[in-house]
Order: C-alpha cells, then sequence, then structure tokens
C-alpha cells in the first residue's frame, strides 16, 4: 500500500498544517519508505520462533512517592508576566480559526 498525493492532502487537512509542494512530496517519499521497510518485516517467517513477549525480567520498578516542598501559588503568580485571577496566563498556542 502506498502514499499518495491525495492521502497527504488529507493528512495536511486532518492535521491543520499547512505544507509547501517540497514538504508534501519529501512527507510523500519518507512515508512510503517506512510503509516498504514494514512490508519487508511482514515477509519474515516466525512460525518457528518462540514468542517472546517481553525480553527484560523487571517487572514493575517504581520509585517512592516523597513529597518535596513546593513554590507557594502566590509566589509564583507574583512573578509571573501575565496572570488571570489565580492562573497564570500563557500566548495562545492554536489558532482554531487557522
Amino acid at each position: 500500500m502506498a502514499v499518495s498525493k491525495n492521502d497527504i492532502n488529507h493528512i495536511e487537512e486532518l492535521s491543520m498544517l499547512k505544507m509547501s509542494e517540497d514538504e508534501k512530496k519529501e512527507i510523500e517519499i519518507e512515508l512510503n519508505k517506512m510503509l516498504d521497510y514494514v512490508d519487508k518485516i511482514n515477509e519474515l517467517s516466525l512460525e518457528n520462533n518462540d514468542i517472546l513477549v517481553n525480553p527484560v525480567e523487571n517487572k514493575n520498578v517504581y520509585r517512592e512517592d516523597k513529597v518535596k516542598e513546593s513554590m507557594d501559588q502566590q509566589d509564583f503568580l507574583k512573578n509571573a508576566p501575565e496572570k488571570y485571577e489565580d492562573y497564570l496566563q500563557v500566548p495562545i498556542v492554536i489558532d482554531r480559526e487557522a
């Protein structure tokens, strides 16, 4: 299964990204390389191999939770360039109208 220019245009639309024609061509080439590699992997015969679910013997290695002192909210907000009530205000990252 190859990735077509229509597929790239559909991905561009879904991701709400704008890509130049050169970028689209490069992405099409790279995605097709990846799919070719997956096809090669799918050709491998694994019938006689033992199933290897997890090669690592460690199970559930957790660290102990430790409560640490943190900065007071008011001190934090005092140093903030912009705030709204008790929240730090940041610039808009994603413009929903774009």
